[in-house]
């Protein structure tokens, strides 16, 4: 199949090559440049998948979303209305689009998007990316784990067939079908994120090296657990059953066990040769993305659903002060989507039936 990546960040290069070690092709549109474009530049990928790969980047928007059988964006949430805009008008409706990191409802507004123009492309929501992984030079990417599952939920509903068998043949058969809500509230990161952020905050003004995990100590575990709550809780309000997120961590790690957060963390903090790195300024994806397209679109849901979101509302607070933005308001797709005047029967309409509005 021909797979066109939206974004040449870790998970793009990443999920690029092994899309090829699935016996694939897979061209990379790098909206913003960071590495040059090459008909084929080599990258190496290092942890999960090894060895060296001949990737096509392009900045040719056009040449590389319009030939292909299906587009995924892997970019951060905080990108997603300014390159949905830009790859909607080279997309066509025998296309099948990925999108996750679905808290943002991004799903919805390509949705949006897609029915302004008139096309019937099916959009696949999943619940989280393939893989894990971080840049660890110019062309190289070390991939942390491949998750054996993935839910996945179509939009429309009625393309749901289409979309496990696209992304079945792409990545083999790890896909799980889902409901809509399932994949929209299924995006565990801000819940881990928030909490680590907010509780190591100098640590981040500083510029300290410093690991996630490691510092997920006993209390930090406690509004992670807290936020999980919530976001369960909301999401069984719309219908949906969601996995916890220690479940969710035992499923992209395998052999962890089955335990506290606090516990989880520090046996992945081992096994990752102490974690993931904490971010060294507080422009990080931990914030941008996390907060306003991440813990904000569930304060909403919750809130049109009647669910009380305490944790999620003192961690926006806080942020909000603590570094003086208005976070609530920079995630401008739900403005777009204008989830103020909508009920809960009607939000869940357009999740299953696709935008009708």
């Amino acid at each position: 199949m021909r797979l066109a990546i939206v974004g040449a960040g870790p998970v793009g290069l990443g999920t690029a090559m092994l899309a090829q070690s699935c016996g694939h092709a897979a061209t990379i549109w790098s909206p913003s440049r960071s590495i040059d474009s090459e008909p084929h530049a080599a990258m190496q990928a290092s942890g999960a998948i090894e060895g060296e790969f001949r990737v096509t980047v392009s900045a040719d928007a056009s040449a590389v979303i319009s030939p292909a059988e299906v587009v995924m964006f892997a970019v951060p949430a905080n990108a997603h209305r300014l390159l949905i805009d830009a790859v909607v008008p080279h997309l066509t409706s025998d296309q099948v689009v990925i999108v996750w990191t679905q808290s943002s409802l991004s799903g919805l507004y390509l949705a949006k998007r897609l029915a302004e123009r008139g096309l019937a492309a099916a959009i696949a929501m999943w619940s989280g990316p393939l893989i894990g992984g971080r840049r660890t030079g110019d062309r190289q990417v070390r991939i942390n784990t491949i998750r054996p599952v993935i839910e996945v939920a179509a939009l429309p509903h009625r393309a749901q067939d289409r979309v496990i068998e696209s992304c079945s043949r792409l990545f083999a058969a790890r896909f799980a079908p889902c409901g809509a809500i399932d994949a929209v509230l299924g995006n565990v990161n801000p819940v881990m994120h928030l909490p680590q952020v907010l509780c190591n905050l100098t640590r981040i003004e500083h510029g300290e090296s410093w690991s996630v995990l490691a510092k997920t100590t006993t209390s930090v575990a406690h509004l992670i657990e807290a936020l999980d709550e919530e976001r369960l809780l909301t999401a069984a309000a719309y219908g949906a059953h969601l996995i916890t997120l220690s479940q969710f961590l035992e499923r992209s790690f395998p052999g962890l066990p089955s335990a506290a957060i606090s516990e989880q963390a520090s046996v992945l903090a081992q096994r990752l040769q102490g974690g993931a790195e904490g971010p060294k300024s507080q422009q990080t994806r931990f914030i941008d993305e996390d907060v306003p397209y991440g813990a904000v679109p569930v304060e909403a849901l919750a809130q049109i659903a009647g669910i009380s979101t305490p944790a999620h509302r003192s961690c926006i607070d806080l942020f909000e002060l603590l570094l003086r933005r208005n976070l609530r308001g920079e995630n401008e797709m739900l403005e777009q989507l204008e989830l103020q005047r909508r009920s809960k029967r009607e939000l869940i309409s357009l999740l299953v039936d696709g935008w009708n509005d």
